[in-house]
């Protein structure tokens, strides 16, 4: 279901792309669907929690902005540690952060700094 989502929306139609109800159930059943949605909805904090609620890798494909939301790359780190890489760097040296991301991945140390 979720390579369903991806692949639904991968190739969508740019009207789809670019509508947020449609984009919002795709990233709902797979957080990396993000990666297909319009620029301008990666930059939508609340769709882009969403995605990262379900898979924190999202945080990949979300606008650098939100890559530097302390608040959003905490729930990403909360679903995955590795998500961390996609912080934006004063995140990645944060301390607290960092942390959180050891406790959850131990061996994602090297992505931290």
């Amino acid at each position: 279901a979720m390579l369903d989502a991806r692949r639904e929306l991968q190739f969508a139609s740019p009207e789809l792309r670019t509508s947020r109800p449609h984009v919002l159930a795709s990233v709902r059943s797979d957080g990396l669907a993000l990666m297909h949605a319009a620029p301008e909805l990666r930059g939508d904090r609340s769709l882009v929690l969403e995605a990262v609620r379900q898979n924190g890798g999202a945080l990949c494909f979300a606008d650098t902005l939100l890559q530097a939301d302390r608040d959003l790359v905490q729930e990403a780190v909360q679903r995955s540690g590795l998500a961390l890489q996609f912080a934006a760097a004063p995140l990645r040296a944060d301390r607290d952060m960092v942390a959180d991301a050891v406790r959850r991945s131990g061996f994602c140390l090297a992505l931290a700094g």
